[in-house]
């Protein structure tokens, strides 16, 4: 998603059975991940969702994609209030403004 200043974030960690393993970080998305990312989204009809990628020789692999995604690690790492972004998304689409 695009933060507030325009940034693209990603966000990643591991946890095992509640311990924090792996903590995540902001980064530039490249436009290999940014489309493949995309695509998923759009291809699964999701307007918000998390994606795992698995990073090889062949370049990145869709693991899952978790359509309830929780957002307090992308808050946490990056500053970025989600759920107000997202609140505002659902509501636009749910009530758009009508021009007369």
């Amino acid at each position: 998603f695009k933060g507030e200043q325009g940034k693209t974030v990603f966000t990643g960690g591991l946890t095992l059975n509640g311990y924090t393993l792996v903590v995540g970080e902001a980064c530039d998305l490249d436009g290999e991940t940014r489309r493949i990312s995309e695509g998923v989204a759009e291809t699964l009809g999701l307007d918000y969702c998390g994606i795992d990628l698995l990073y090889g020789r062949g370049g990145p692999t869709v693991c899952e994609v978790n359509s309830n995604a929780f957002f307090g690690g992308i808050e946490r790492v990056t500053g970025v209030n989600v759920a107000r972004i997202y609140a505002e998304h659902i509501v636009r689409e749910m009530y758009p403004v009508v021009k007369k």
